[in-house]
């Protein structure tokens, strides 16, 4: 029994004390198990026993206690302790307190807390501007759920991380009470710690006792000795030699002379060549070349030349290896010890398999040394060049090259390695003998490309790593740049861009490109790959460029989305030179808010940009608008919604079609020019069609060459429906006007407009000649008979009613030019707005005239009346003017005419077919102008006569007034009597009658006025040209008419006088001598009566003997095509010229007051 046991029986025969525990034994009073101190419970709960239960027993080996006090054992029972094995073991050095364990979870939750609440105050940079505000004291959280207020992105960041918080720390608590529930059975788990501990000791003691007895069986070795050879040490030692040992030649052989050695040499090569060719079974991949100098030579393409010879003529004897020579660069130089080494393997190998043995060793060696080759190059590449851009992989035999490494998405690489050479079962020569090589494969964006063939581009002679990497990437780049030009394409059938090509290299330093342009206008832009970094790079360099290159860059999925980003180039850079363009332009950019769908069912295509634009002067509705599609730019005319301010498009129409040519500043005053035609013409053709006007838009091309194709728009409308048919059939006017867009005035707001016609036969080349001297600015017209007109009307406005206007006054112009060349009135100046022309001139004062038949050669006017006969009227002038639909008369202060102006005026305003209010006018002024030439005159008269006491008195002249412009009456005061001068109708013809309307006042003068006016009235038409006498009776030389308009003849009718219209300018001259004649005085009553009879009977000669002047254009008969005087029109028509509209007029201003000027 050990120290220990006789110690334990000590204390069991003394007992134990109350202060002892049960299962003690240990020095520290900690009770033990086994003889060992037993595990104290850290921190957990104990099971405790019930209330006023028994107190439960330590458990001691089995054994247990009584209640406390001291307790006898048995002796027995002490031997039995005192025959136990030694206690085990205890480990409690790695034991830890379980409340260090709750702290530290403890910590870590509040510090977890902290971490928490610290990101919930921070608020992301990209969240902070989007994120709403919240409401006061956080009133908006509450409705965030249950059917409220959607909860913002904050808060749902905020609640995701006290979530997560809450979960981890969850985990770790429910850990911490497994732990927790573990350590109530602590005591019993390091029982069975202790008890593994042990049986880990035993079992390394006898791991350990084995080990020791090895190796001193084999220390024992190196002082064994071995058995001594007896037997070879008597031969040694006898005959000096033994005949079981090799000869080590240790002593050279004599050296071969020169034919020794060249016969050995044939000889080799004979039995080569017997061998070769009649016992050796040669493979069809390793047939030997040649033979010579005593080796037959084997070589293969591309990697080898071995050279092999024989010992022994046995044809079942070996080849040996002599020598090698590798046929591809860069070749190695072959060290002797790797020579020697190689030797030794190819002899095993022709010895153990032959022919085929030595090809399969060779090959594969050059196989292996080519992939390192491969791999040692591509990390010289890796170290250089290629620096931080390929990845380099050597999977035993393989060679995986990563290149592009740098650029996202899919990885790309190329793989090299031996290839077993087996072919599929059916295909040529799947029978024969594999032969392995080398292989490429290529993974392009993660897939295999299988559709290439890289060994065609791959040189196995010249080894060069670089040069794979490079032909890869070239047609990596190529699929690239393809796959950007089929996302070009238009999908919709278009017109592809003017140039989008892939340029392939012409030399193994280039590289492929693709070259784009959008249209004519665009930018060329060339996109080339960078081979080391994959980068894709755009030239010209430009802010745009760069920023959609840094763009493609950094997709993961280049070949289908680089496309769009070009696409979004092309298109941009059009924009901006567009918006250039325009700005430089004076053109405004109008922002729509339009949906994509919106503008594709607007426009009837797939629109990539589009460019609204309202240049100066144009209307808030109207804009012009360019859409940037794969066909390039298009302009259109755009009609914007009112109702919408002007954000909706109503109606849209294309003017310029995707051209060939490049936009330049010039241009976009073609399209300006022709988007102005074609909203002006658009908006009044549908006016036109409302009115049943028949019209029709064609574009015809420019006669002005031009980089940019802006042909022209001509809107043709017809003259008959537009001035309506009653006036148009009648008009000579074209019946097809052209009408083109000159401009814009801006300032103004308003368009102007070419209009272009023809005057038809039969007055087109007269008119022509005559309207061609037109001081219009507006107007040009040439000899053929064409006209051009410029028209003003506001701009994108209907201007139907200013065309007719314009129309109309062409025609207007056009009937007078007629009417004054057929009255032979000369025109001093003609325009749209106002004539300007003369008439009523006097003949010349030298040209002598005939004498009336009323003239009597015996008779004369005294000297004082004939001084008084009014001098030559020069030629008058009158301007018509026409403005704003109102027709004025302009006459000059001394004109005849001006006293009836109005009436004139208003005959201009009141046309009565088939006579035009010009006509009719014209008629009148030459109706009138002698009746009002001698009221000019007998209004200028100031005659002083006698007045019976010595002394003389002014004669006052009369007052004329204008009733219309065939009626007017004189009243003289002194005498005190009155005439109405108007205009009838009598035999085809006017005649101008004067009758008288009151009596004089005193007996004494309407005596002598009686005498006198009764002379007058008693004179006649004479046969014959001297003057007769009055009463007597007379037949009349003019035929059954009587005398024509323009003859300057008069008559009396014993009531009054008839005159032609010629005529009356002398009988009112006369008439004013007989009544001036009548208020001299008694003394020279006798005299004056004399006189007047004498001058009464002095026919139709003047006062002075001169002749009244005559019109310039006979009216007695009308002329064929000219207005005339017949019988049936009356004054100037059938029964509607001057005479009746006269009378008409005066019976409305019966009771209105006579207007003098």
């Amino acid at each position: 029994m050990d120290q220990d046991g006789a110690d334990r029986a000590k204390k069991a025969k003394d007992g134990f004390s109350h202060d002892v525990p049960l299962s003690g034994g240990g020095e520290d009073g900690k009770p033990l198990t086994n003889g060992v101190k037993s595990i104290p419970q850290l921190d957990g709960i104990a099971d405790m026993p019930a209330h006023n239960a028994a107190p439960r027993t330590a458990s001691m080996n089995g054994t247990s206690s009584s209640a406390p006090g001291q307790v006898s054992i048995p002796d027995s029972l002490v031997e039995t302790w005192n025959q136990l094995p030694p206690e085990l073991q205890h480990f409690e050095e790695s034991y830890l307190p379980l409340s260090t364990l709750i702290e530290r979870v403890a910590q870590q939750c509040y510090n977890g807390l902290e971490d928490t609440i610290q990101k919930m105050t921070e608020r992301p940079r990209d969240e902070a501007q989007n994120s709403p505000v919240p409401m006061v004291n956080g009133a908006g959280h509450h409705n965030a759920t249950n059917g409220g207020i959607p909860l913002s992105k904050e808060d749902l960041r905020k609640r995701t991380l006290l979530m997560t918080f809450a979960r981890d720390q969850r985990d770790k608590l429910i850990k911490l009470m497994v732990l927790t529930q573990w350590s109530r059975q602590v005591g019993d788990v390091t029982k069975l710690i202790d008890i593994w501990n042990w049986l880990s000791n035993q079992m390394r003691i006898h791991e350990d006792a084995a080990t020791w007895v090895g190796q001193v069986k084999l220390n024992m070795l190196s002082m064994k000795q071995s058995n001594p050879d007896i037997k070879t040490a008597l031969q040694v030692l006898s005959s000096g030699k033994a005949e079981w040992m090799p000869d080590l030649n240790y002593l050279p052989p004599k050296p071969l002379s020169a034919e020794q050695l060249l016969k050995t040499l044939r000889n080799l090569n004979a039995l080569l060549a017997i061998r070769l060719n009649l016992h050796e079974e040669q493979p069809n991949h390793f047939k030997y070349s040649h033979i010579a100098n005593g080796r037959a030579t084997w070589v293969i393409p591309g990697e080898f030349e071995v050279d092999l010879s024989i010992l022994e003529e046995d044809p079942e004897s070996q080849f040996f290896f002599i020598d090698i020579r590798l046929l591809f660069s860069p070749a190695p130089e072959i060290p002797d010890i790797f020579r020697s080494r190689l030797e030794l393997r190819v002899n095993d190998a022709l010895r153990t398999r032959g022919l085929n043995g030595c090809y399969d060793t060779l090959h594969d060696l050059i196989l292996t040394h080519k992939i390192t080759t491969f791999k040692e190059q591509a990390n010289e590449l890796a170290r250089r060049r290629w620096s931080e851009n390929i990845r380099i992989i050597g999977i035993h035999r393989n060679l995986i090259i990563q290149y592009w490494t740098e650029s996202p998405g899919p990885k790309n690489w190329i793989e090299l390695g031996i290839m077993s050479g087996r072919k599929e079962p059916g295909k040529p020569g799947w029978r024969d003998r594999p032969i392995p090589h080398i292989g490429i494969r290529w993974f392009r964006d993660g897939n295999e490309v299988k559709d290439i063939d890289l060994m065609r581009a791959v040189d196995l002679k010249e080894l060069s790593m670089e040069r794979i990497l490079e032909t890869v990437v070239k047609l990596h780049t190529l699929d690239l740049l393809r796959h950007v030009q089929n996302g070009l394409d238009p999908k919709d059938g278009g017109t592809p861009p003017l140039l989008g090509e892939v340029v392939r290299p012409k030399t193994p330093s280039d590289l492929p490109t693709y070259k784009t342009q959008l249209g004519a206008t665009g930018t060329t832009f060339t996109l080339a790959v960078e081979p080391v970094t994959g980068n894709l790079a755009i030239q010209p360099v430009s802010s745009l460029s760069s920023r959609i290159q840094q763009e493609i860059n950094q997709l993961k999925n280049r070949p289908s989305e680089a496309a769009h980003r070009v696409r979004s180039l092309l298109f941009s850079d059009l924009q901006n030179r567009v918006e250039k363009l325009a700005e430089r332009r004076g053109w405004n950019i109008i922002r729509l808010n339009l949906a994509r769908e919106a503008v594709k069912a607007t426009f009837k295509q797939d629109v990539g940009r589009l460019i609204v634009f309202r240049p100066p002067g144009w209307s808030q509705e109207w804009v012009i608008a360019t859409t940037i599609t794969f066909s390039a730019e298009a302009w259109w005319v755009v009609n914007l919604d009112e109702a919408a301010n002007g954000r909706a498009i109503r109606e849209a129409s294309c003017v310029f079609e995707p051209s060939q040519l490049p936009l330049k500043r010039d241009s976009l005053a073609h399209v300006e020019r022709f988007a102005a035609a074609t909203i002006s013409f658009l908006t009044t053709r549908r006016e036109f069609k409302l009115q049943k006007i028949e019209s029709f838009i064609k574009t015809e091309p420019s006669p002005h060459t031009a980089t940019f194709a802006a042909p022209r728009l001509v809107l043709h409308v017809l003259g008959f429906n537009l001035l309506g048919k009653k006036i148009g059939r009648g008009s000579s006017t074209t019946s097809w006007l052209r009408l083109t867009h000159v401009g814009l005035e801006r300032s103004a707001g308003r368009a102007v407009h070419l209009i272009r016609g023809t005057i038809y036969p039969p007055l087109n080349k007269q008119l022509a000649a005559l309207l061609t001297h037109t001081h219009d600015d507006d107007v040009a017209f040439h000899k053929g008979g064409n006209f051009s007109v410029l028209l003003r009307t506001p701009f994108a406005r209907p201007f139907v009613d200013p065309l007719r206007k314009r129309i109309m006054s062409i025609d207007r112009l056009r009937t007078i030019a007629a009417v004054l060349e057929s009255r032979g009135f000369p025109c001093n100046k003609m325009s749209l707005n106002s004539v300007t022309f003369t008439y009523g001139p006097d003949p010349d004062p030298t040209k002598p005239s005939a004498p009336s038949p009323n003239q009597s050669s015996t008779t004369a006017i005294t000297t004082n009346q004939a001084a008084k006969t009014p001098p030559p009227v020069p030629p008058l002038t009158a301007t018509v003017t026409f403005t704003n639909g109102d027709v004025d008369l302009h006459l000059a202060s001394t004109n005849p005419h001006r006293r009836v102006r109005h009436f004139l005026v208003r005959l201009l305003t009141r046309p009565a077919p088939p006579l035009s209010g010009f006509e009719r006018f014209v008629d009148a002024l030459i109706l009138s102008l002698p009746l009002l030439r001698a009221f000019e005159a007998i209004e200028q008269r100031y005659d002083k006569v006698s007045d019976g006491n010595g002394g003389t008195m002014e004669i006052q002249p009369p007052f004329i007034h204008a009733w219309a412009l065939d009626t007017y009456r004189v009243d003289y005061k002194r005498p005190a009597v009155t005439f109405e001068v108007t205009l009838r109708t009598r035999r085809d013809g006017v005649r101008w009658f004067v009758s008288e309307v009151t009596a004089p006042s005193t007996e004494a003068v309407e005596g002598k006025l009686r005498e006198a006016l009764k002379a007058l009235y008693d004179v006649r038409l004479s046969q014959r040209r001297g003057a007769p006498g009055i009463g007597e009776e007379k037949s009349e030389p003019w035929g059954q008419d009587g005398p024509g308009s323009d003859d300057n003849v008069w008559w009396g009718l014993r009531t009054g006088i008839v005159a032609t219209v010629v005529g009356i300018e002398d009988a009112i001259l006369k008439l004013d001598d007989v009544v001036r004649g009548s208020i001299s005085t008694e003394s020279d009553t006798a005299t004056a009566a004399t006189t007047t009879t004498a001058t009464v009977t002095a026919g139709s000669k003047g006062p002075g003997g001169a002749a009244p002047p005559a019109p310039m254009v006979s009216m007695s008969k009308p002329q064929p095509g000219k207005p005339g005087l017949g019988a049936k029109q009356g004054a100037v028509g059938a029964g509607t010229g001057v005479g009746t509209a006269a009378v008409k007029i005066k019976q409305e201003k019966k009771n209105d007051v006579i207007e003098l000027d």
